[in-house]
């Protein structure tokens, strides 16, 4: 046989033998069942559930019990029997490194049970997570019972417990954290002072607060707090608080509740005031406080979401040396807002509402700023191209003024009914995106100009009532 090319004709290898490929094992194997038990322990730990991990038995016998092995489990959206089924699985002599349940309530019936349960493994790390469904409010009456016991932990270092809604309390009189050395809580908290005595190697503590039953309470469990970091020599990593309670973040306490904060030296800083369920509405927060704002010489972050009307009246003589986001409440009064500024030397992120006023902010470390109401900025940072910002104040200020005249214009057309509806997002620039996100610019924006188009709405109302 004659070729045009020079090149030799090349032959195929022979076929396999009938049974067997080129890789000498037969062709009916399972390769991955062929992997080591300590590999397949790798892969079922990556499929990020003990569910998915035990389904796999499914698929193979070589792989039915093994997920039994696993040393970090992970259990998500599972009802509490179902965990507890799963977790009496496991052998008792069995290390676990760590167990992180995410579950929600009242689809858990017991939570303590399952607590019980997961004490008896002994694990090195653990994450309970507890969420509520949407239809659970906020209970008006709290119970001096707590709804959530905590077993004792002898072997855990590291605990992260969110309750939500519920309470929690430390382990009966025997019960200790003898390993203990990170401790994040958060829910209705009772007798803390008693579970940190509980845990003679705690180092680190993060407290989220929730649902105080009122100012007196609350302030007895920060005094306690007070005296346990200061014998135990703690670093509180989070300091958060949580209420829907009106009286609890009012005119009064308000001023003591943020210094009582300040003495704990948190890293970082949360106060939040939510709606309560049905039982309230947004009206019944509002309020005046006035407030000195003091000192956090070490917190990283600053954020607070109030309903009322806050006033700081005087500013503190120190410096935020560690600060990198400030986030100011819904409506809030500073005397001096480039002085505050300035005393934040690492300042990145300044998120501020303001009533009314305009604003002068310069900072030589600031990269995003946020300003939510109707305020005019002077000068900002260098970081954060003022020439863009001020482009963009002026752009939200000429679709307000366009926006009075066309309602104006409708008026005199004889229009008397108007459904106005607040802008957002575009979806057409999200989709554009590279995660497919919200533009937070474009948030900045939006969330201005709703908030300068509802005056302008609430102003021509009052001139047609008036007329």
């Amino acid at each position: 046989m004659e070729l045009r090319s020079a090149r030799r004709l090349r032959r195929s290898p022979p076929p396999p033998p009938d049974g067997a490929t080129s890789g000498h094992l037969p062709r009916s194997s399972d390769r991955i069942s062929a992997l080591s038990d300590d590999m397949i322990l790798v892969i079922l730990s990556r499929l990020g559930s003990v569910r998915a991990a035990a389904r796999t038995g499914l698929l193979s016998r070589r792989w039915r019990g093994l997920w039994t092995r696993l040393t970090d489990l992970v259990f998500c959206g599972d009802a509490s029997d179902t965990i507890e089924a799963a977790l009496a699985g496991f052998s008792a002599s069995h290390v676990v490194s760590s167990i992180h349940i995410h579950i929600r309530f009242p689809r858990t019936h017991d939570p303590s049970s399952l607590l019980r349960t997961v004490a008896l493994l002994s694990p090195a790390e653990l994450m309970f997570v507890l969420k509520n469904e949407e239809q659970f409010i906020w209970p008006l009456y709290r119970s001096p019972v707590a709804d959530v016991v905590l077993p004792s932990f002898h072997r855990v270092t590291s605990i992260e417990l969110d309750v939500g809604l519920l309470s929690i309390g430390p382990p009966p009189a025997a019960g200790e954290f003898p390993a203990l050395e990170k401790l994040s809580l958060a829910g209705y908290i009772l007798d803390l002072g008693t579970l940190l005595s509980r845990c003679p190697r705690l180092r680190v503590l993060g407290v989220t607060f929730r649902d105080a039953n009122d100012p007196l309470s609350l302030h007895a469990e920060l005094a306690a707090l007070e005296t346990a970091v200061a014998v135990l020599g703690l670093t509180m990593s989070l300091l958060a608080i949580e209420t829907r309670r009106i009286y609890v973040v009012n005119a009064a306490g308000f001023g003591p509740l943020l210094r009582a904060m300040a003495r704990l030296s948190p890293r970082k800083v949360m106060i939040t005031q939510k709606f309560g369920g049905h039982e309230y509405g947004r009206d019944e927060f509002r309020g005046h406080i006035e407030a000195d704002l003091p000192c956090f010489h070490y917190a990283t972050s600053i954020d607070m979401d109030l309903l009322s009307t806050v006033r700081f009246t005087l500013l503190p003589d120190g410096e935020f040396s560690a600060l990198d986001t400030l986030s100011l409440p819904w409506r809030c009064s500073i005397p001096d807002l480039d002085s505050l500024v300035r005393r934040c030397p690492r300042l990145r992120v300044l998120k501020v509402a303001l009533a009314t006023g305009d604003v002068t902010v310069r900072s030589a470390s600031l990269q995003d700023l946020s300003l939510y109401g109707y305020a005019k900025a002077d000068a900002v940072a260098a970081n954060t191209n003022p020439s863009q910002f001020q482009q963009q104040l002026r752009f939200v200020d000429a679709l307000v003024q366009s926006l009075t005249g066309q309602l104006q214009s409708m008026y005199n057309l004889g229009a008397r009914k108007v459904l106005f509806l607040p802008v957002g997002s575009c979806p057409s620039l999200r989709e554009l995106s590279f995660g497919r996100d919200c533009s937070a610019e474009e948030k900045t924006m939006a969330a201005r100009y709703n908030v300068a188009a509802e005056a302008v709405v609430s102003t021509v109302l009052n001139f047609v009532w008036k007329n």
